[in-house]
């Protein structure tokens, strides 16, 4: 067990000198780079993806806004009461305001 927790110190403090963490960066600086060139088109591709799932998410919440008040508009002027229409749905009676048309 002593001799674990030596050979760990030993360990950290060879890491900690200054020549070996140059030697160590300029080891793995060509390793990192070439993984990098390997997954740089999957990050581009990935945040595309995501951009153009947000544009078709923003679009569909545009067109059911703009057809929601299409609808309510339309029972609204078919109804003729100032505005507000309103109904029997499922047993209870409800009220829907009119929104102004954009």
């Amino acid at each position: 067990m002593n001799f674990k927790k030596t050979a760990i110190q030993h360990c950290l403090e060879i890491l900690k000198r200054e020549d070996i963490k140059c030697e160590l960066q300029t080891i793995c600086s060509p390793l990192i780079q070439l993984i990098f060139n390997i997954v740089n088109p999957y990050i581009y591709i990935t945040l595309f993806l995501v951009f153009l799932i947000f544009v078709i998410i923003f679009i569909n919440l545009m067109l059911l806004l703009y057809l929601f008040q299409k609808k309510v508009h339309q029972e609204c002027l078919s109804v003729g009461n100032g505005g507000v229409s309103g109904g029997e749905v499922n047993g209870s009676y409800f009220f829907m305001p009119r929104f102004p048309l954009a």
